[in-house]
């Protein structure tokens, strides 16, 4: 009798262990899912899984944070109105014990969607790691740069859409946002943290419509722990960042913007100043030598979050000073060196520059469009890391004016190297300046 009675159990135990429908009840790690409400025009919501309510009352800008929920394969993920068991919106979705989810409901009120995605929030001790959401019902696609960055990290990425996340070093971050199809737009923030192994949601929300009570904005998600906390981007004002260099042989001088009292003094030939951060726009400035004006509230535009550098080029005498503004190259080039020549000697002829490998091997390498560049013209471009030995010649008589000291490029370093002094009086230069 005892001995059917234990059948019996072994017998219900396995029919009830079976007769399961497509979730399961975890066992291990919990699985976890969050609703994101950035439906700026609509009331609370709620969400449920499977008809079972998860979470309740999640205002707009707000995380309901991480519920724990079932797993399993083609569960049913809905998002309601607070207190109504009937959907805004309803799509399937496998959720996989141990791991975290998002369910995101985009604006506006009146055009309802949703987004599902998986959040593996765990990366290492040294590295954080950012998503990028679009909850601005814009049709504009949006970028998301590190600031005076001209390639982007996230994006482009249209309304309604999340990306995946990417890794960055663990430290401290100024972002950009910017619109691919409309280079106008720019909007540029305060530096924010990002802690080792944390993970973050980057939202744009609002709108673009400044007569709309729905300001444009940008809030990031904590994801770690209950994924409710966030903080609130802070708008930057735009700026740019110049240099300037004075080529001018023989000289110092006193720069001044927008003004009369000068930024930088006794800047000696052939050094350049540090990067000066200054509001984007129209600027003007002044260069000084001694008691004599060699620029006069000289016109520039600067663009914002772009890098600059200015050379005062020509001679004293005779008297033939000219500025050169050029924008700087900033991201590095995997694998190779980013070179810029500059051509400031006055009475010199159109020079071709050449990088001859060392240990010689017969190689001359030259840079695109380097072959024959004028008194103040440039050329640049990459060259493969190395050391080299740098040659100015002649473009037109084929001659080697003169021979620069040896110089190493290292990959991903970003190089000016401009000519300066004078042919006649022999004290032909090159100068190099390492921007990164």
């Amino acid at each position: 009798m005892k001995r059917f009675l234990f059948l019996a159990v072994i017998i219900l135990f396995t029919f009830f262990g079976c007769a399961k429908d497509n979730s399961t009840t975890p066992t291990g790690e919990q699985t976890t899912i969050r609703l994101l409400n950035m439906v700026y025009d609509g009331g609370a919501l709620d969400l449920r899984v499977n008809g079972t309510l998860v979470s309740s009352g999640t205002t707009f800008g707000t995380s309901s944070g991480y519920k724990e929920t079932i797993s399993g394969n083609g569960l049913e993920i809905s998002v309601h109105n607070a207190g109504d068991s009937v959907p805004r919106n309803s799509s399937k979705h496998d959720m996989v014990e141990g791991s975290a989810y998002t369910m995101y409901a985009f604006p506006p009120n009146n055009a309802f969607s949703s987004g599902f995605v998986a959040d593996p929030r765990s990366t290492t001790p040294e590295k954080s790691r950012i998503k990028l959401v679009n909850a601005c019902p814009d049709t504009n696609k949006f970028e998301l740069r590190i600031t005076a960055s001209s390639s982007k990290l996230l994006g482009p990425i249209e309304r309604s859409r999340s990306t995946t996340y990417i890794d960055l070093e663990a430290g401290s971050y100024r972002f950009s946002l910017r619109n691919p199809s409309d280079s106008t737009f720019s909007a540029e923030y305060e530096a924010v943290i990002l802690n080792g192994q944390g993970a973050y949601t980057i939202v744009i929300h609002g709108t673009q419509d400044e007569s709309d009570p729905y300001p444009f904005g940008i809030r990031m998600f904590t994801d770690n722990g209950a994924g409710t906390e966030y903080i609130d981007w802070v708008e930057a004002p735009t700026t740019a960042k110049i240099s300037f260099v004075n080529s001018v042989e023989g000289s110092n001088v006193h720069i001044s913007i927008d003004g009369s009292i000068p930024q930088i003094q006794y800047l000696y030939y052939p050094y350049p100043s540090p990067y000066l951060t200054v509001a984007s726009g129209a600027h003007t400035f002044s260069v000084v030598s001694g008691s004599t004006a060699l620029v006069a509230n000289q016109a520039i535009m600067l663009d914002p979050y772009k890098t600059y550098s200015l050379y005062i080029t020509g001679t004293m005498v005779p008297a033939n000073i000219a500025p050169l503004l050029f924008q700087d190259q900033t991201d590095p080039i995997p694998g190779a060196a980013f070179v810029r020549f500059i051509h400031n000697i006055s009475d010199a002829p159109k020079l071709g520059v050449y990088f001859a490998d060392i240990p010689a091997t017969g190689t001359e390498t030259t840079l695109p469009g380097a072959d024959k560049v004028a008194f103040r013209e440039s050329a640049s471009g990459t060259i493969k890391a190395g050391t080299y030995g740098v040659l100015f010649r002649d473009a037109l008589a084929d001659t080697t004016l003169f021979k620069a000291p040896d110089v190493r490029l290292d990959a991903e370093k970003i190089y000016t190297v401009w000519v300066g002094g004078s042919k006649s009086s022999k004290t032909m230069r090159a100068v190099w300046i390492t921007h990164n």
